[in-house]
Parts: C-alpha cells; sequence; structure tokens
C-alpha cells in the first residue's frame, strides 16, 4: 500500500518543524501510518471527478522496461522509468517516533471527505 498525506496536514507539519526550536537528528515521515492501495485511491480520486474506474491488470515489469526503452530513445515523457519502482516496492511504514504529535501535528487518514481544517 501507499502512505498518504492530506495538503492541510503537510503544510501543518512543514509550519511546526520550521517553528520548532530543536530537533534531533533523523529522518522525519509525513505520512499517515494507514495504507492505501493504488487501486483503491485511483477509484476514489475517480469518483471524486464523477468519472468511472477501469483498470487493466499489467506486469509491473512491462511497463518498467516500455518506459526504460523510450528513455535510450530520449523519449521525453512526464515521468521516468524509475517511477514505476516507488510504486511496486513502497517504503515501510511511516515513523516519525510521535516527534509530529509532539508537536501538535495530525496525520489524518485518506479520506474524500474535504478537509475539516483540524
Amino acid at each position: 500500500g501507499l502512505f498518504t498525506v492530506r495538503e492541510d496536514d503537510l503544510m501543518a507539519a512543514i509550519l511546526a518543524l520550521a517553528e520548532a526550536e530543536t530537533l534531533r537528528p533523523g529522518s522525519i515521515s509525513v505520512a499517515n501510518k494507514t495504507p492505501v492501495m493504488l487501486s483503491d485511491l485511483l477509484k476514489a480520486l475517480a469518483s471524486q471527478d464523477g468519472r468511472p474506474f477501469r483498470a487493466i491488470r499489467i506486469p509491473w515489469q512491462l511497463v518498467f522496461y516500455l518506459l526504460r526503452t523510450a528513455e535510450v530513445f530520449r523519449v521525453r515523457l512526464p515521468f521516468r522509468a524509475d517511477s514505476t519502482l516507488g510504486l511496486v516496492r513502497t517504503a515501510p511504514c511511516p515513523s516519525d517516533d510521535g516527534l509530529l504529535t509532539g508537536l501538535g501535528v495530525t496525520l489524518h487518514a485518506f479520506s474524500l471527505q474535504p478537509s475539516d481544517g483540524g
């Protein structure tokens, strides 16, 4: 699954981190810990736009090598072959060891509902 973040949550996290007087060294994950399947995400986004969702299963390796071939021939595309790897080999569950929570930031789970401002 993919780990998502709402735009308002991301902005709140950036602001809280920028205003923090001190931060311990290390990585900071700004994503909700509940994974969302790509197909569910695409269905939800299509539904939000009032469009039907139709999916065709294609082996990711086929897409990767087609994009890689296009890159070899210097065909300009809006994304690179390496981008497919991020969908296939997703990151492990994000963890901030309570840092963002301690700064007052709540990361909401993926939802089609408009932001409620908090």
